[in-house]
């Protein structure tokens, strides 16, 4: 039951492509411009596992918390493209693909996740979005990662 909520978290903001790789986004709109944004980060190798956690605590029982663990994430390689669009800033340069580099351990997503209640709650540790600025962050859908794969390298 935590593995299929897990499967779920994880693969709310990540998509699995056929050729092996994975791909996450993040959009959002400037709150001072109403410029949109969107980053996309493409992975060579996207691997995650459940660690269950024990109740140890008193107020686990008291607040209902039946189940607790965290889920990490492993990512060897990625790339990145940044799609934008100002209305200050004359845009001169198309989209196009980083090179590959290899993923800093500390970058990869790590979620609480709980079950209290009778539902299951998580949370991303990394996730910091500041009210300022709301991005989504969802998995893209596999017709825009089709769309965004089609952009070149950069030179």
């Amino acid at each position: 039951m935590a593995a299929t909520e897990a499967d779920k978290i994880v693969h709310a903001i990540v998509s699995d492509l056929s050729d092996g790789t994975s791909i996450s986004y993040t959009h959002g709109k400037s709150p001072l411009t109403s410029d949109w944004f969107a980053n996309y980060w493409q992975y060579g190798s996207f691997k995650w596992k459940l660690e269950p956690e024990p109740l140890t605590l008193p107020e686990d029982h008291l607040n209902g918390i039946i189940w607790r663990g965290t889920i990490h994430s492993t990512i060897d390689t990625l790339r990145s493209l940044h799609e934008g669009f100002s209305s200050i800033i004359e845009n001169k340069f198309a989209p196009c693909w980083t090179p590959w580099w290899n993923m800093p351990s500390e970058y990869n997503f790590t979620w609480k996740i709980w079950r209290r209640n009778g539902e299951w709650k998580s949370f991303r540790i990394d996730d910091i979005h500041f009210p300022e600025a709301p991005m989504g962050d969802d998995a893209p859908t596999q017709k825009d990662a089709d769309r965004v794969l089609k952009y070149p390298n950069c030179e």
